[in-house]
């Protein structure tokens, strides 16, 4: 434990009295909540503030006049987020349910204040917490709790009785499963509500006899109705072996049924990442300018996405490059059966996790024109050495650690089969970051394929600095209009 800076909680007046230190034991502080009536405060604390110790976080107690503390929920895997009910008497909080396995299942979990039996009201549950679920309403009696959850290409606000495990959707559409808050009677819901036509608004949902009234309160992005239109839609097909599979489609609403259009297929990072049918705010690929300039946008939901269930994550398991590999394409073999994509005309682009697929991709198929690659991994060994992430994603991907299952670790790396690839390759590098670009670019040179690698000063694995998206969305937009 020596040279560890833990954040720690503490009590301080509003008059700016000296703070009173209220978790001494050495524990990294993630999230907490203080009880109503101001006797306890309940926290999640991570093993250690190191980044690789995300998954072992557990739920404690502290009474605030004795300093006694309680565990209250101590298992495998990650239990933050705690929220209590309007009496203190129960806690709610995100959970991995008692696993390290990255793709399972995430529950929203209850439990008393003190402790005792974990009761998870998810089980039985519509959506998808695993990025929701995060962020909770209790009703006065405590019988119902509120929060967001994804389902498929959309992200909703809903209603849980914890009482038979029934639950309602109130507001479709939010952007993002945790952006809402609501009056202490539950008359009144402020969200922020996603569109696939306009950037996300304010909106009001209010209780009637009739049902929810909603109403917007913000029109922040007035100017975007002046620009070229575009339409989202989520489409479905059915991979090699059968699996279904989602994406979303943007095309420009001038768009005549029949006309083939030039195809840019984005691969979303994570592998837990998700396309959602909602109006792209750009940081790497300008969407909105790609439609506007004639391309159709497909975003794939591939196995292994989020908003689908734990079923269809672990369906990526030791299927890195090969099944997801196999949703894209039969995606986009389906636009093109369905006279929209231009089999001549096809991109290919992507970041970290969808950084890797790329390259993989079009090492495996030479149907591409061009591939913008952003901050890739060519070789699971070396990443999972220099990586500072939990190591449980991969030992979840490959079924262990490298020394017991190296096999699986090099089958899926794009290392092992650059050699073949031939798509002109824009390379997006944060200098700090510890991706294979780098190998890629040399790779490629020696190829003789035309290759561009860019590499952005004092950035990490997401590029940041607001001049640098900028320029990073102008390459990929010039890259795209060169190339295909």
């Amino acid at each position: 434990m020596e040279g560890y800076k833990f954040s720690r909680l503490y009590i301080t007046s509003t008059q700016g009295n000296k703070a009173r230190l209220v978790t001494t034991v050495n524990r990294h502080v993630l999230s907490f909540d203080w009880a109503p009536d101001g006797s306890k405060v309940a926290y999640a604390g991570q093993r250690t503030p190191k980044n690789q110790d995300a998954f072992n976080v557990d739920l404690y107690e502290i009474e605030l006049n004795t300093g006694r503390e309680t565990a209250l929920v101590k298992q495998e895997g990650r239990d933050a987020e705690p929220c209590y009910s309007r009496d203190g008497g129960l806690i709610a909080f995100h959970s991995q349910a008692g696993v390290s396995n990255y793709f399972e299942e995430r529950q929203v979990g209850v439990v008393s204040s003190g402790g005792g039996k974990i009761r998870y009201v998810t089980e039985k549950f519509e959506g998808d917490v695993f990025r929701g679920g995060n962020e909770f309403w209790w009703s006065r009696d405590g019988s119902e709790l509120v929060f967001g959850a994804g389902r498929g290409t959309q992200d909703h606000l809903y209603k849980m009785r914890l009482k038979g495990g029934s639950s309602e959707r109130l507001v479709s559409r939010l952007a993002g499963p945790s952006n809402f808050s609501i009056s202490q009677n539950g008359d009144r819901i402020a969200v922020i509500k996603s569109f696939n036509s306009k950037p996300p608004d304010l909106y009001l949902a209010v209780h009637q006899e009739s049902g929810l009234k909603e109403s917007q309160l913000t029109n922040l992005n007035s100017t975007v109705s002046a620009r070229p239109a575009m339409v989202a839609t989520t489409i479905r097909w059915k991979s090699k072996d059968g699996l279904a599979v989602e994406g979303v489609l943007r095309v420009s609403a001038n768009h005549r049924q029949g006309e083939r259009l030039p195809l840019l297929v984005e691969l979303h990072g994570g592998p837990t990442g998700v396309a959602l049918e909602d109006f792209p705010n750009p940081r790497t690929y300008p969407t909105p300018l790609l439609v506007q300039e004639g391309f159709a946008v497909l975003t794939p939901n591939f196995r292994g996405s989020s908003n689908y269930g734990g079923k269809f994550r672990l369906a990526n398991v030791k299927s890195q490059g090969f099944g997801d590999m196999d949703d894209v394409m039969t995606g986009i073999d389906s636009l093109i059966e369905q006279g929209v994509a231009d089999p001549a005309r096809l991109g290919v682009m992507g970041w970290s996790y969808g950084g890797f697929l790329t390259i993989w991709i079009i090492s495996q198929s030479d149907r591409f024109k061009a591939a913008s690659i952003g901050a890739p991994t060519t070789d699971w060994v070396s990443l999972y050495g220099a990586s500072s992430g939990p190591h449980e994603g991969m030992w979840t991907y490959f079924g262990g650690k490298p020394w017991d299952n190296l096999e699986a670790y090099n089958r899926h790396s794009p290392r092992y089969h650059i050699a073949k690839a031939r798509a002109p390759s824009l390379l997006l590098h944060g200098k700090e970051d510890v991706d294979s670009n780098p190998e890629i670019f040399q790779a490629l040179t020696d190829l003789g394929v035309p290759v561009e690698f860019v590499t952005y000063p004092r950035e990490g694995h997401g590029i940041s600095e607001p001049r640098h998206q900028l320029d990073m969305m102008n390459r990929n937009l010039q890259w795209s209009s060169a190339g295909c």
